[in-house]
């Protein structure tokens, strides 16, 4: 996200660049022509009659697309991101400027659903704990010139920088917000709203977290490839409501089927998500009526079990694995006191291994 956009000028030229490209890969064999109807019963219709898009290929799709010569030509108009691979092998996707600064709309609707005044010039913070310590500081032009900090918690003044900052609005994952409940008291801060994403949150973290901090708490679905999909109701837990406006919405066979509505770079036609669910009924106890999903699997808990029989969710364990020099770790409880820990390690110079490693 550049500070300064240069004025209008500018803006428009980059706006006409944008456009330029989408018709010059518009001969790419990831696009497909056909008309989509206004009616759901129409759009239902034009979609039955084309394919799947699995994950296996949307990469091979995404190799076609970033070897042709249009896309070459674009270099700086967009950037790579690789999926988590937490529902399968990771997978490339491009992205553009628009993409990259849609979440501040979502945010906005947000809190709108929560019923909350979003505060001018809103100060977000995404709080990470990766190995590689990426952080970064940039404007929110769309948030009234609001404000945007990436923190690391293994940062070794992570705590007094987030007090200084004083947050409205937090992006995590059920392990950051661990992290944050831990150190709710030395934090001293008053967030508007936390968001997290990416796994499985557990009931009993999401309602203490929200009591630590007296915020509200949004378990939100997104996947690298689709953007924002669904959110957790804030009264009805057990249902998920969708951002009709964002997707069309299929189960096929079990497993969630989305279409991207919105234009992008890199659209996204019947792509299959990976994530088991099922529709569930129109209306929520919340009040909202419209689509939502049941028996939502895409994130499954993970849980061990103690000596006394009471549970344990991985989480509260994860960060003594999940950032270690490693591709992947296996911990699998085999009885009550005897667990198997299974890890990949990766191969790294000793300069970074020391940085990295605690």
């Amino acid at each position: 996200m550049n500070d300064d956009l240069g004025g209008e000028a500018y803006a428009a030229d980059e706006l006409q660049a944008l456009m330029n490209l989408r018709l010059q890969l518009a001969d790419s064999n990831y696009y497909s022509s056909y008309e989509v109807p206004k009616s759901s019963a129409g759009v239902a219709a034009v979609l039955s009659a084309l394919p799947i898009l699995t994950r296996d290929k949307l990469k091979v799709f995404w190799r076609d697309l970033c070897s042709s010569q249009a896309l070459k030509r674009a270099a700086g108009k967009f950037i790579k991101v690789t999926s988590s691979g937490t529902t399968g092998e990771p997978v490339t996707v491009i992205k553009d400027d628009y993409d990259c600064v849609h979440m501040w709309t979502v945010l906005k609707y947000w809190f709108e659903v929560a019923g909350l005044e979003r505060p001018h010039s809103t100060r977000c913070l995404l709080l990470d704990g990766l190995p590689n310590q990426i952080e970064r500081s940039s404007r929110i032009p769309l948030l009234e010139n609001g404000l945007f900090e990436r923190i690391n918690v293994r940062a070794g003044n992570a705590v007094a920088r987030i007090h200084s900052f004083s947050p409205h609005v937090i992006f995590t994952d059920p392990s950051g917000l661990q992290w944050l409940n831990d150190y709710a008291e030395l934090l001293k801060i008053q967030p508007r709203m936390l968001l997290s994403s990416a796994q499985h949150l557990p009931l009993l973290l999401l309602e203490s977290v929200s009591k630590s901090f007296g915020a509200v708490v949004f378990d939100y679905y997104a996947t690298t490839e689709t953007g924002p999909i669904a959110w957790r109701c804030l009264k009805e837990p057990g249902h998920w409501h969708v951002l009709e406006s964002e997707h069309w919405f299929e189960i096929d066979r079990g497993s969630l089927v989305v279409t991207r509505k919105r234009q992008s770079l890199f659209p996204l036609v019947r792509y299959r998500t990976g994530d088991s669910a099922e529709f569930g009924a129109e209306f929520c106890a919340c009040g909202r009526s419209g689509k939502m999903l049941k028996n939502f699997e895409g994130r499954e808990a993970c849980v061990f079990v103690r000596e006394d029989g009471s549970k344990l969710d991985a989480w509260a364990l994860s960060p003594l694995l999940k950032y270690r020099i490693q591709n992947r770790f296996q911990l699998t409880q085999l009885e009550c006191s005897k667990f198997l820990l299974s890890v990949e390690r990766i191969e790294l110079q000793s300069e970074t291994t020391a940085v990295i490693q605690d």
